[in-house]
């Protein structure tokens, strides 16, 4: 064919195979894929100490929530529980948000925050979850601890992730000293 003033080049189509080496598929893995639920759960008093004075009141801040690191990847709870359990070392006095139980008041035992369903567990831990993420608890250091008694303070969450059987949990320890007097009372005396 005469060629065109608008297109002057003939183009040529040339292709040219090469003998592809085998390749052999690497062996699959053994055993199963899984996925877990990221719960997360930390404690701490409200000023950061660790030594207290018996009698006095401590403050402890808990946060449980899920999928700390991001929610890529991570399957939801179906339901759940934080339980924070004082020690005999100390006693309850409150609690928000409002427990599902608690000890009577002046008394050592588990506080605990049940979820149900899924709407009712922390932020994060399931689709439309609206649940607290931040507690707050209150507790005695109770009279007759003796000095520079050490003890520990734990809080667990744990929680059913969708299609498991078996819950999972992770918990968050504090250790609290307690004295007998503070230490700016060191070296008074009587005065007569």
């Amino acid at each position: 064919p005469p060629r065109s003033t608008l297109f002057p080049y003939t183009t040529l189509f040339r292709s040219q195979t090469d003998s592809i080496p085998a390749v052999t598929a690497p062996t699959p893995a053994d055993g199963a894929a899984t996925a877990a639920a990221m719960l997360a759960v930390t404690k701490n008093t409200n000023d950061g100490g660790s030594v207290y004075v018996v009698g006095n009141n401590v403050i402890f801040n808990i946060t449980a929530r899920c999928n700390a690191g991001g929610s890529t990847g991570n399957l939801y709870l179906t339901q759940g529980s934080l339980v924070d359990n004082l020690p005999a070392e100390l006693t309850f006095v409150s609690a928000t948000p409002a427990p599902t139980t608690a000890p009577a008041v002046g008394s050592s035992g588990n506080i605990e925050w049940d979820y149900n369903t899924g709407g009712t567990l922390p932020s994060g831990c399931a689709s439309g979850a609206s649940g607290a993420t931040s507690y707050t608890v209150v507790a005695q250091l109770a009279p007759g601890t003796p000095n520079n008694d050490q003890f520990t303070n734990t809080a667990t969450f744990q929680g059913l992730p969708w299609g498991e059987t078996t819950p999972q949990s992770t918990s968050a320890p504090k250790q609290i000293t307690a004295i007998t007097s503070s230490p700016g009372d060191a070296g008074r005396s009587e005065e007569r």
